[in-house]
């Protein structure tokens, strides 16, 4: 005789064993707490087998331990026990409100393209390095690579290098042909050296105004998620 386990406070089917004789009565069977000698039904997907004490049979309970569920797009919670959903909760997390999809794809844009932009930085001053025999750092110095990492205002460059040189008018940033001169560079070379690197700074910038203006024109989720940043216009 075959005795059906379940635990004492979910009801759930544990194990099944084997039935002890009761050594007083012959042929009869001792049946320990919180188990039955009804067989147990197929195990059903998605589903915990548990015992109803009252109608002393088993009951498909729905299980969701293990998984996650959503309230809203930002508020979720694991299951821990048997049964159905709490109201209100679903197994799909909702979509998130357009701007703030717009916002969360920003910041990603913001991240990967900075990332792209020191990689690249360091891609062409080191070009540029090699081809005058400086050194990187001498270069990174000389061509005002912190501030540009930073994306620092172009009216506060000034501040980084005394030879810097602000527009008054339109506000844009330049550094002093003669600044360059001072390290013996020619001014062919000068001029080498900032259409290099700003060139690539120019159309990193283009590219990033790019992607977020696209994100802001997003009508849906897709449209947000497909905007990518075009690493070849700065390769």
């Amino acid at each position: 005789m075959l005795v059906y386990h379940y635990d004492r406070i979910t009801k759930e089917y544990k194990i099944t064993t084997q039935a002890n004789v009761d050594p007083k009565i012959p042929n009869r069977y001792l049946l320990p707490a919180c188990a039955s000698f009804t067989p147990i039904p197929e195990t059903k997907e998605g589903y915990a087998i548990v015992y109803n004490e009252t109608s002393k049979t088993w009951e498909y309970i729905e299980d969701y331990r293990g998984k996650t569920i959503w309230q809203d797009y930002q508020t979720s919670k694991k299951i821990m026990k048997i049964g159905s959903l709490p109201f209100g909760w679903s197994l799909t997390q909702p979509e998130a409100p357009i701007y703030i999809s717009k916002k969360e794809k920003s910041r990603q844009i913001s991240f990967q393209t900075n990332q792209i932009l020191y990689k690249g930085v360091v891609i062409h001053i080191n070009k540029v390095a090699r081809k005058f025999i400086a050194t990187t750092k001498f270069l990174q110095h000389l061509c005002m690579i912190e501030p540009i990492m930073k994306e620092t205002e172009t009216k506060q460059l000034a501040h980084y290098n005394p030879k810097a040189e602000v527009s008054p008018t339109t506000g844009s940033y330049t550094l002093q042909d003669d600044w360059f001169q001072e390290y013996a560079f020619s001014r062919k070379e000068v001029s080498y050296i900032k259409d290099k690197i700003y060139s690539f700074w120019q159309a990193y910038k283009a590219e990033k105004y790019r992607c977020l203006r696209a994100i802001e024109l997003a009508k849906n989720k897709q449209e947000i998620d497909n905007v990518t940043f075009n690493q070849n216009c700065i390769n």
